[in-house]
């Protein structure tokens, strides 16, 4: 990786560590982290299903209970 890579990792990561507290405070189980860090990136629940290889209507099960878990009501709401 070249330095303006690891600048955005590094970056990337201090935003991971405040939502991980985040999601940790709200007793998600390792699968929602997983996705609700997932759909932090921008990916479709199609996108998370292929890589966790699950359906994408399990993948909108989780999203409800992470939505309800956070008190939230969309995906930009999840990354603030």
């Amino acid at each position: 990786p070249n330095e303006a890579e690891l600048f955005e990792f590094e970056l990337l990561k201090e935003d991971f560590s405040g939502l991980r507290a985040r999601f940790d405070s709200a007793n998600l189980t390792k699968t929602e982290i997983k996705i609700a860090e997932e759909i932090a990136l921008g990916k479709s629940d199609k996108e998370i299903a292929k890589e966790l290889q699950i359906s994408p209507s399990t993948v909108a099960v989780h999203n409800k209970k992470i939505f309800k878990k956070l008190n939230i009501h969309s995906r930009k709401e999840l990354s603030q």
